[in-house]
């Protein structure tokens, strides 16, 4: 005699319409860590192709590219990212940095981005003769 098929009651992440789901499908989705329910594939993509958040490969929107040096990019839109050191800047002095303003990471790691480590400086020359050897290392501080 076959099991029978039990079923879960469940409302669609986008229209909140109720739907059921088989209950193996649904234990699935808990391992799969899927947290939103669509009543079809059409709810489904409508959310994900806002992207972000509700995108299925969405990671935090805070990622290091190869391309950028060790520096860590945030995407704050649909096609908008900024350098987390900039933002985290902006901020905290509550601006939009200006054209040739420089920050400066004081201990030297580029992926270290809390307030405490940042500094702004007015231009890229005063950011040199102050942080930085003429053979560009570091200075020691």
């Amino acid at each position: 005699m076959p099991r029978p098929t039990i079923k879960i009651e469940l409302s669609c992440f986008k229209c909140k319409k109720k739907f059921k789901i088989i209950r193996w499908a649904y234990n699935q989705k808990v391992r799969r860590n899927t947290s939103n329910n669509y009543c079809s594939a059409k709810c489904k993509n409508k959310i994900q192709r806002l992207g972000g958040k509700f995108s299925g490969t969405w990671k935090g929107g805070r990622r290091q590219y190869p391309s950028q040096k060790g520096y860590v990019m945030l995407r704050i839109g649909p096609n908008e990212r900024i350098f987390e050191h900039r933002y985290v800047i902006e901020q905290h002095i509550g601006r939009k940095l200006k054209t040739g303003e420089v920050v400066h990471h004081i201990n030297g790691k580029v992926d270290d981005n809390r307030i405490e480590n940042l500094v702004l400086c007015k231009t890229a020359g005063i950011h040199r003769s102050k942080f930085h050897n003429k053979d560009g290392s570091l200075k020691k501080v």
